[in-house]
């Protein structure tokens, strides 16, 4: 019995750009040895792994989609797991209804994430029209003793996801972890 199924598989972040073409051409030479139908691929894009996998952690996510007979499909699953170039890979039955509202989840999480990653920009106070109204005040210097101490206050610097999340991949990848 034919039925409609979906893969999905994670190649190592760490291929170049030349070598994902014959890496996914591996892929679907795979599906093509088991006489696969309307196969459709699409490139999901490279993203950070939610924990590291054999020491790696960002890869390439691609989905492919295909109709296949199900006695074949346990084939597939073992050449899968032979391949040496993918991380990971789940072949699952494709449903066109979870499809459409998991797009939109993916779409109404990324306007989520583009409006949280905006950077706020302090509130300037309204510039007076009659600058006559200000009071001026004087603020006379504390008189000291040399004894006394003087205070330095540290100025944050204002730093992104992106820089944080970077320099924690160095500290992580550079073993200075180990260090702390």
């Amino acid at each position: 019995m034919t039925k409609h199924y979906e893969l999905f598989y994670v190649f190592p972040g760490t291929l170049s750009e030349e070598e994902l073409p014959t890496s996914c051409t591996a892929v679907l030479d795979i599906l093509k040895t088991q006489d696969v139908s309307d196969i459709k691929t699409t490139e999901i894009g490279k993203t950070r792994l939610a924990y590291p996998i054999k020491h790696i952690r960002y890869g390439y996510f691609y989905s492919t989609t295909f109709k296949v007979d199900t006695e074949k499909l346990a084939l597939i699953k073992k050449k899968l797991d032979i391949e040496p170039s993918l991380l990971r890979s789940l072949i699952h039955i494709y449903d066109e209804e979870e499809v459409t509202t998991r797009d939109k989840n993916v779409a109404a999480m990324k306007k989520r994430s583009a409006r949280y990653s905006k950077k706020v920009e302090p509130e300037k106070e309204p510039a007076s029209e009659k600058p006559s109204q200000k009071k001026e005040v004087v603020v006379k210097p504390k008189e000291t003793s040399p004894k006394a101490k003087t205070k330095t206050t540290k100025v944050a610097k204002e730093t992104s996801v992106e820089t944080i999340s970077k320099k924690l991949d160095e500290m992580l990848d550079g073993g200075d972890i180990a260090n702390i």
